[in-house]
């Protein structure tokens, strides 16, 4: 968010953002026959997870009122979030060690793909599960 009155986005507080480092992503193939079982290590992702404003058009293509949706995003660090990208439906896993030094679990059903750039991309439509462990582990 910036102090700047132009820039001002007022949905930012509904975003979560962290990174993952050390990770490992499978990724196994909704329609197993088409796609082979991804496993992709040592990666450092960033993911950043909330509402984001979802802008409409009427049906003459006016502007109509705008809707927060869910949206869990995972790219790779340092590469800008894409125009477009294509991806395969699948159930995903991802874990790997949070900025905070715990380790991290993220699950659930999504797509993953790579971006015209070659980076990859992960996507969620509903809340995948997230799990936590502290350096101490379980207690």
């Amino acid at each position: 968010m910036t102090d700047s009155p132009d820039q001002f986005d007022p949905w930012v507080a509904h975003l979560s953002r962290f990174r993952i480092d050390d990770t490992q992503v499978t990724a196994i193939p909704v329609a197993p026959l088409d796609e082979d079982l991804t496993v992709l290590r040592n990666l450092s992702l960033i993911v950043e997870e909330g509402r984001y404003e979802h802008l409409r058009e009427d049906a003459a293509g006016a502007p109509a009122p705008s809707t927060l949706v869910y949206g869990c995003y995972v790219r790779e660090v340092g590469s800008p979030p894409p125009s477009s990208w294509a991806g395969s439906d699948a159930h995903i896993v991802i874990t790997g060690t949070h900025e905070n030094g715990w380790a991290v679990t993220i699950a659930g059903p999504g797509a993953i793909g790579r971006d015209g750039n070659g980076a990859l991309e992960i996507s969620f439509e509903h809340p995948p599960r997230i799990a936590v462990i502290s350096p101490e582990g379980l207690l």
